[in-house]
């Protein structure tokens, strides 16, 4: 009875994503991404590794350029302050509490994304910024920390902020699952 005054309703989606599906990118369902990956890796030298500490200056400085361009166009995903803590105290948690990835185009920082555990069975990917100069690096960089992460059954990545570009990415890459977030409501 003292809920009356509370009504649930469904807040956003979240894109959750089997990492060796995603990983192997057979079928129909992945052709479009699989030639966006051909062509970024005929156009750049590309290739990722595990981020280290030392890692730190080349990633704050893209963390800058995005905020400066990107987190202009999108204020709901500007996470400046924890992506900067993340960087900052990496070597603070265990590789499975935060798993972290660069990518380097040319040899030089060019993405980076962020991961953990959530249960044994769920990992979620939390944090990636890429230059979106590079095109597809992002996918790029998402699909290294998914192989990183490829333990895990489901690998979720949060809900799309009503952000219409980000929904576009994250459909793009083909979950295998979207779970509804209920937002509690009081009247």
């Amino acid at each position: 009875r003292s809920l009356r005054s509370v009504r649930l309703r469904t807040k956003n989606d979240e894109y959750w994503y089997r990492p060796p599906e995603l990983l192997a990118l057979e079928g129909p369902r992945f052709a479009r991404l699989r030639r966006e990956l051909r062509r970024l890796q005929k156009q750049h030298v590309v290739s990722a590794r595990p981020y280290r500490i030392e890692d730190l200056d080349s990633c704050l400085d893209l963390l800058r350029h995005w905020n400066e361009t990107q987190g202009k166009c999108y204020p709901a995903v500007l996470d400046a302050a924890y992506a900067e803590t993340t960087l900052r105290r990496f070597e603070e948690f265990s590789w499975e509490d935060l798993t972290g990835v660069v990518a380097e185009v040319e040899g030089e920082i060019r993405g980076f994304a962020f991961g953990g555990r959530l249960s044994a069975q769920l990992g979620h990917a939390f944090l990636l910024k890429a230059d979106l100069e590079v095109p597809n690096l992002s996918a790029y960089t998402f699909l290294e920390l998914l192989r990183m992460m490829s333990d895990y059954d489901w690998v979720n990545t949060g809900g799309d902020l009503r952000q219409t570009g980000l929904a576009r990415w994250k459909q793009r890459l083909q979950p295998g699952r979207q779970q509804p977030v209920f937002q509690a409501v009081l009247r």
